[in-house]
């Protein structure tokens, strides 16, 4: 199944962050990777400490996160859904392909602590040969205790889900993070996962137009279709990951 253009949407607008996919994929700040081109899964290729000359960019550090994350598209409970005892089981729908539900519980973000560190290492990687344009290596990762993630595949998918009970009457229902779902109706794709790193942040390096009457900006995209003028040229610099620059946002 390839990467939800809707979540990864979400995940970018919402949090500032990309998705890892699958979910399950483990990652670890440091790690360098890539996306396959189609269905946008992630792989691990090698660790930039076992790249660089010397000791790796850092150090990483560790903060709290959100306690709690919901993101959904399409996603709403039946209207006769009630959950009135201690581990009640709701019926949700989701209204078209591609709609989700992710919830996740007890965030933790790691990362580096000087990223001009990580942009100067990639950068000397480049020079050297060794750095391939495909790859983009991870500057955080947001982990969870537990998270549950829920697409459909077609139109009119129903799920069943675990929501814990409100305290007080007026309360609202939630959905319980790495609670099991039954599919009851229609096709959907369902992880629900304890320790996990579902987002994370990256860097690559690309290639940017610098025109010789524009010396002192560098421009992502270039307006202006003339040539290349006598001067002008093209050099690399370390940039944010972002869905548009993999693919992940087309369809």
């Amino acid at each position: 199944m390839a990467l939800p253009s809707k979540y990864a949407k979400a995940v970018w607008e919402t949090e500032g962050a990309l998705a890892t996919w699958l979910p399950d994929r483990s990652l670890q700040v440091g790690d360098i990777v890539t996306r396959d081109g189609t269905g946008g899964a992630i792989r691990v290729e090698t660790r930039l400490r076992d790249l660089v000359r010397h000791e790796e960019p850092g150090p990483t550090v560790r903060r709290p996160g959100v306690e709690r994350m919901l993101l959904q598209d399409g996603f709403s409970f039946q209207a006769d859904a009630d959950a009135s005892a201690p581990g009640a089981r709701v019926r949700a729908r989701l209204s078209g392909a591609s709609s989700f539900v992710f919830v996740a519980e007890h965030g933790t973000v790691t990362e580096y602590r000087r990223v001009a560190d990580v942009r100067e290492a990639m950068l000397s990687l480049y020079a050297r040969g060794v750095w391939r344009d495909t790859w983009h290596v991870v500057t955080a990762v947001r982990s969870f205790d537990a998270c549950t993630l829920v697409v459909a595949e077609g139109d009119d998918a129903e799920a069943e889900l675990h929501v814990e009970v409100p305290g007080d009457p007026g309360g609202q229902q939630v959905i319980r993070a790495g609670a099991g779902v039954n599919v009851h109706r229609g096709r959907a794709a369902t992880w629900s996962l304890t320790a996990s790193t579902p987002l994370y942040e990256a860097l690559h390096v690309k290639r940017r137009l610098r025109r010789t009457e524009t010396a002192a900006s560098y421009l992502d995209d270039d307006p202006d279709p003339r040539p290349l003028a006598d001067g002008d040229h093209t050099e690399p610099t370390a940039a944010r990951v972002t869905p548009e620059a993999l693919g992940l946002l087309a369809g």
